[in-house]
């Protein structure tokens, strides 16, 4: 029962990343429709729209990231020791009856904690993607532009978007992309040789 509400408790977060990819993926069909099909007036409009709804965007996510920061810690530092419980027993356990007899129940937990410590990762490494993708838009339209005004609106939102990139950290410390998973992975091996050679 513990397990089934901790995964709940999990999905607010994952569904704010999600979110927040699906817009970038939206934003940037949108902007690359406009962009092709418009003519110099449209293509103005749809930059500063693009850029406010960007703005907009980060705004709104950024004042709930700020609330979940806590979570995120927490869930991670609970996922980083179930994990390297559930790893260091099922050595264990393969050391002391020389066969791989791990219990299903451990295996499938500890799947479970792996894939919910994965996904929101994930989802912002999507975001970073779509991020990317805008910038190489935008540059691209930059090459084509032979206007001077319309120049200096895409130098600004260009010089927006490098500012302000839709990357997330916990407290500026630990990063929230796949950078996020590689640390774990590489802390949960360096922590379950540690305590296997206490125990040996």
């Amino acid at each position: 029962m513990a397990e089934i509400s901790k995964t709940i408790s999990n999905l607010p977060s994952v569904m704010i990343y999600e979110m927040l990819w699906s817009r970038m993926v939206f934003l940037r069909k949108w902007l690359n429709s406009k962009l092709i099909h418009g003519n110099l007036d449209e293509k103005q409009f749809c930059l500063r729209k693009f850029l406010h709804l960007y703005k907009t965007l980060l705004d709104n996510v950024t004042k709930v990231y700020n609330i979940l920061a806590i979570q995120a810690l927490l869930e991670l530092v609970y996922y980083f020791v179930t994990l390297l419980a559930d790893v260091h027993s099922a050595i264990m356990l393969v050391i002391s009856k020389g066969i791989w007899d791990i219990p299903l129940s451990i295996l499938i937990i500890s799947l479970i904690n792996f894939l919910l410590l994965l996904i929101g990762p994930v989802f912002l490494e999507l975001t970073l993607n779509e991020y990317e993708k805008l910038m190489s838009l935008i540059s691209t339209e930059l090459i084509h532009c032979k206007d001077e005004a319309y120049r200096e609106q895409i130098l600004t939102t260009l010089e927006y978007l490098e500012v302000r990139p839709p990357r997330y950290t916990i407290w500026r410390i630990i990063s929230m992309d796949l950078k996020q998973v590689v640390s774990v992975f590489d802390l949960l091996v360096t922590y379950i040789i540690i305590l296997l050679s206490f125990q040996l």
